[in-house]
Order: structure tokens, then C-alpha cells, then sequence
């Protein structure tokens, strides 16, 4: 939230990095045969590293630690003891001479989805049953459960996942062993990832250029990696990386062994991982090449699964894509039915980062048996035409003693599926004109309380005018208000919360804009519509985090669909909030360009503080 201030904090961290000197910092004597290290070198790399690791630690509170990284490099090449030092993405690296790489990754939130929510006859859409063969099967029930970030305060989330796939994996007669925060040590990944059919790891993870490294749990030191861990620092099978953690409510740097995927090849035979499915959370796990999928599978994995850029939705993807898993559906079957927002996460990056397989065969794996789970719809009815925009999804899930979760994704965007009853559903969804495309993914429990999955597709024809724009607006947490805002042509931002902008105290405009409904009590959705357009120009769409009510973040989703075109959708944008004052986070979503109907993506976020100035805002109605 407070930018400018980062900024002024930057210029000064800079500033004493600049001005100091380096007398204590010896250069490092050439590397010789023996690879050891005298007194006088380990010194030397431990005075430069201090000297770094200060400044770096401090660059990773500022409100742009990329550039803050950036702007050091040049007094960090200058360091007679340095081999080589730059950025990839958002981790800084630096090669000591005669020793080896250190890291301050700068990771992103674990970021939820909106769409992760955690007797009339109907119609019924089976899921394809498919036979199996046993060698589609893991070669064990045996699950290993991995949360690196654990110890972080800010990252709850990660801990409800890992309870959440326990109980799952245990419903579904697995043997599950979870290992947290310092259970995840070096030891672990030297040899204790052996033996298991499914293995969830969830940890910070980044790309050198040349090698991937994942983050252990174990408290990483200069003096571990030149003595206890020279041979495997040198030769960048073990390195330290240094990530912000919230502890005891403060934003902290901590430091940590990790590893890259030399050390999974040095430490396990050919039969470790008995026809293993593994799934990787870390960011760019697969960047650059699949050498970490082909790590495992060498060691005997039938497939891993991981991304191949920096990622926000790693954690709650592997729930749903597990959830699937454990109701008995392939791993291709499983992956097909996330929805596409999860598959191409583009909350950190706006290229996105993809969800990948090695090796392209291994879809085929399965946790379990293949299991029959059926939907029923009672409306709107599969394949027909409806003359309103607005209908009501309903209908059960077969077969089944309860239904817990699910999702349904209507033309690409996809939402949390509201129970109703013990295995039914009904909420209302927003249709558009012409064809549309609605998929249920619904999990549920059998009267054993092992998992039932069904992923069902289905079209309806909307026969009504087609909009000039249409847009969405939904948000991941409960009793929260995020607000919805659209500006006119020629209207700046200091136009919002005036009678200018379409928004909660202005909800029909006069130029032809109309808000349907103020949600000031969580999740969504809001949707602002334009039936023709009044007046050719660039609109700007905004979304403000206005009242937090405890809840410290939220992350927003946005669906923009002009013309009757193909909706954009963007987001999961995490959005902040001081707890005063109504100022969180207000985010420039896009401008939609009309005749044209042209979308185009700003994703700028603005500190509303600053901006208004103690100006009120208008109350709520």
C-alpha cells in the first residue's frame, strides 16, 4: 500500500550500498584443484555476503523489489569476490568465486480463486467410465505431503490444502505422511521422497538459467553451504535462497537450503519412485526445459506435474486437479476438467504461467479405479434456447451421499458451485446472447466417505439482444466488499465516486452504463452492463477493495465481453487493504475501446490513500 514510502526506502537502501566501501571484503583467492577453502577466502565470502544479503534482504520490503534488485547489480559485480550476479524473473542471483550460488527469491501470494470455495426429473449427464489397466495405477497407496512454507504466517492457505488432501487421500485408503516445515529438511530430499505412488509439494521455487531449485524447510547458512556442503555447492546441487515470511505478525527474511534437480539425479536409483505421480507447486519448476520431469521419471515416476513460470495458483490447482484424481478419473481426464483459469495462471505474469505434464504420455496415470459420478439438471435444460439472460443452474449429483464441493464455468469463467440440500446445487447464472457453454465439476463423498467426481459439459442458446459490454466482477472471500467502478470516455481518474462513474451511489449512468447490484457481503458476483453504447471512446474498468472487515487481503477476478465477443478475463489480482478509511487496493482492470470493442489490459494498481486524500467517500445506501 504505501508505494511512495518503498520508493523514498529503496533510494536510501541504495544509497548506503554506494557509499560504503569494501576494505574488509578481500578478493578470494582463484580456485584451485583441491576445491577447499582457506581461512582468509571463507572470510572474504562471508563479509560480501553480509554486505549483499543486507541490502537484498532490505530491497525485497520495498514496493518494487525487481528494480530494486536491478539497480544493485552493478556495486554487486564490482565485488572482487563475485564470479557473476544477475536477475531471472524475480530472483536474484549471485556466484561467489570458489563457491556457489545464493538466491533472494522474491515469491509471490498463494493466491485463491473465486472459484475455489472452498425431485422433479431432470436430466442426467454421465462422466465417461473408462476401464483401467493396473499399470495406469500408482504403484502404492502411499501419499507424501510436503509444506515448505509452513512456518509462514501469511500463507495459511497452504496448511488448509495439505489438511484438506490428507483427509482426502486417507478417505480414499491411501497411508498419508505429511512432513511440515522442518520435517521438509535437506535429509528429506536426499532420500526420503522414495517409496510413494503420490507425492504434493508445495514450496518457493526459480530458475538460474541453466538449473531449477525448489526450497527446503531447513534454515539455510553461508558456513553449511562452504563446509558441510561444499562439494554439492560448487557443484549447484545445493544452494540457500532467501524468501519474506510473515513470523510473529512481521515480514521477515529467512534463508533456506535448496536444491536443483542435479541433487534429486545424484541421490536416487533408477526404481525410487514406484510409477509415481508428483505435482510440484514451486514456481518455474519446468522453465526452460523439463529436466526436473525427466529427474523424476528417470528415477521411475510415471508423471510430474508443475509450471513453467512464476505462479499464484500452484496450491489450490493441485487441490482441485487431486480432488479429481482421488475420484477416479485420469490424470488427463483430471487436468481437462480445471477450469482454464487455473491452468494459465496469469495472476503473477501477465504471459501466464502453464500448467505442464512429463512426460506428454503420462496422462494416462491414475490414484484410484475409475468411478461412475452422474449430474442431474433441472435447469436451465441441456441444449435448449431460454429467452432471459439470467437463469437459474440447478440439479444433484447421483450417486452420491453428499456433495462438498465443485465449480461451474460458464463460457470460461468459473465460479464456486453453491450447495444446496445434501446433493444438490442451485445458484443463478448470467447467460449471453447466442451459443454458451456451461461445465460442472462436482466432487462428492460415497456412503464409505471415498471421493465421487464428476465433470459434465453441456450448451444453451440465449435468444435476447446482444449487449454492447458486459462485465464480471467476483472475489475469494466472505463478508468483504469489493466494488465495481466504470469510467466514461474522457473521464479521469479523479471522476470516480462522483456522478460521473457507475458505481454503488451511481448505478444507472446517464451516458448508458448500469450497475445490477452493490454485494457488500463477499464473493460476488457484480456485474456492470451496457445494453448499446451511447458514446464512442475508451472506458475504463476499476475494481476497489472498499471494506475489509478484518480480512486483511482478497483476490479479484474480472470477465470483460464486448460486442458479444469472447469474454477476457483477468485476474485473480490480489488486492490489500489498511483496515481504515475504505482505502484498499483500487485496481485499473482494462479499457474497452468502442466501435471497435477492443479490450485491453492495464492491471495497475493505485494507492487509494494517497489518491484521495482524505476525501470521504460517498456512504453506502
Amino acid at each position: 500500500m504505501k508505494r511512495i514510502t518503498s520508493i523514498l526506502m529503496l533510494a536510501a537502501i541504495l544509497t548506503v550500498w554506494f557509499s560504503s566501501c569494501n576494505k574488509e571484503d578481500s578478493p578470494a583467492a582463484t580456485p584451485d584443484s583441491s576445491g577447499s577453502l582457506t581461512t582468509s577466502e571463507r572470510n572474504a565470502i562471508v563479509a560480501t555476503n553480509g554486505r549483499i544479503a543486507a541490502t537484498a534482504d532490505s530491497i525485497m520490503s520495498t514496493a518494487d523489489p525487481i528494480a530494486g534488485f536491478d539497480a544493485a547489480l552493478t556495486k554487486i559485480l564490482s565485488n572482487p569476490n563475485v564470479e557473476s550476479a544477475y536477475r531471472i524473473d524475480r530472483t536474484l542471483y549471485v556466484k561467489y568465486k570458489k563457491g556457489g550460488m545464493v538466491q533472494w527469491i522474491y515469491g509471490t501470494e498463494a493466491v485463491i480463486p473465486p472459484y475455489d470455495g472452498g425431485s422433479n426429473a431432470g436430466v442426467e449427464l454421465p462422466v465417461q467410465v473408462r476401464r483401467f489397466r493396473t499399470n495406469e495405477l500408482v504403484g502404492n497407496t502411499k501419499a507424501l505431503l510436503i509444506n515448505q512454507q509452513f512456518n509462514d504466517e501469511g500463507r495459511q492457505y497452504c496448511k488448509d490444502v495439505i489438511t484438506h488432501l490428507s483427509t482426502t487421500f486417507a478417505a480414499n485408503g491411501y497411508t498419508v505422511t505429511t512432513k511440515n516445515g522442518s520435517d521438509a529438511n535437506l535429509a528429506l530430499f536426499k532420500s526420503g521422497l522414495k517409496g510413494y505412488g503420490a507425492i504434493f509439494y508445495i514450496s518457493h521455487g526459480s530458475y538460474d538459467g541453466k538449473y531449477t531449485w525448489q526450497c527446503t524447510a531447513e534454515p539455510g547458512t553461508l558456513d553449511g553451504l562452504m563446509n558441510t556442503y561444499h562439494d554439492d555447492w560448487i557443484a549447484n546441487r545445493i544452494s540457500m535462497g532467501t524468501v519474506h515470511e510473515t513470523r510473529n505478525g512481521v515480514a521477515t527474511s529467512v534463508s533456506y537450503y535448496t536444491y536443483s534437480n542435479l541433487f534429486i539425479s545424484e541421490n536416487y536409483a533408477a526404481s525410487a519412485f514406484p510409477h509415481s505421480l508428483i505435482y510440484l507447486v514451486a514456481c518455474q519448476a519446468f522453465k526452460g526445459t523439463t529436466q526436473i520431469g525427466k529427474v523424476f521419471t528417470d528415477k521411475g515416476a510415471a508423471a510430474v506435474v508443475g509450471w513453467d513460470e512464476t505462479n499464484s495458483l500452484g496450491q489450490s490447482t493441485g487441490k482441485l486437479l487431486f480432488d479429481a484424481l482421488l475420484g477416479g478419473v485420469t490424470l488427463t481426464k483430471a487436468i481437462d476438467g480445471l477450469p482454464a483459469d487455473a491452468k494459465l495462471d496469469k495472476s503473477a505474469i501477465e504471459t501466464g504461467a502453464a500448467l505442464t505434464v512429463y512426460p506428454s504420455t503420462g496422462g494416462t496415470v491414475q490414484l484410484i479405479g475409475s468411478i461412475k459420478g452422474t449430474v442431474k439438471i433441472l435447469s436451465p435444460v441441456p441444449s435448449s434456447t431460454v429467452t432471459a439472460r439470467i437463469q437459474i443452474l440447478s440439479g444433484s449429483l447421483l450417486n452420491a451421499a453428499s456433495l462438498t464441493d465443485g465449480t461451474v464455468e460458464v463460457n470460461g469463467v468459473a465460479t464456486t458451485l453453491t450447495k444446496s440440500g445434501t446433493t444438490g446445487f442451485s445458484q443463478s447464472i448470467v447467460l449471453k446472447a447466442g451459443s454458451n457453454s456451461i461445465r460442472l465439476r462436482v466432487n462428492g463423498k460415497n456412503s464409505s466417505g471415498g471421493s465421487i467426481f464428476a465433470d459434465s459439459t453441456f450448451g444453451i442458446t440465449g435468444s435476447f439482444a446482444t449487449q454492447a459490454l458486459w462485465t464480471e466482477l467476483r472475489w475469494n472471500t466472505n463478508l468483504t466488499d469489493v466494488d465495481f467502478h466504470l469510467l466514461p470516455p474522457g473521464a479521469s481518474i479523479s471522476s470516480l465516486w462522483t456522478t460521473q462513474d457507475c458505481y454503488y451511489s451511481s448505478k444507472i449512468s446517464s451516458w448508458g452504463a448500469s450497475l445490477d447490484v452493490d454485494d457488500v457481503n463477499g464473493y460476488g458476483p457484480e456485474h456492470i452492463t451496457m445494453p448499446t453504447v451511447v458514446s464512442n471512446g475508451t472506458y475504463r474498468l476499476f475494481v476497489h477493495y472498499y471494506q475489509a472487515n478484518n480480512v486483511s487481503g482478497t483476490s479479484a477476478s474480472v470477465s470483460v465481453s464486448a460486442n458479444g465477443g469472447a469474454n477476457v478475463n483477468f485476474g485473480p489480482m490480489a488486492l490489500t487493504h489498511d483496515g481504515g478509511s475504505g482505502h484498499g487496493d483500487l485496481w485499473e482492470v482494462c479499457t474497452i475501446s468502442f466501435p471497435s470493442g477492443t479490450v485491453t489490459a492495464v492491471n495497475r494498481l493505485t494507492d487509494l490513500g494517497f489518491l484521495m486524500k482524505g476525501v470521504p467517500f460517498p456512504p453506502k445506501k
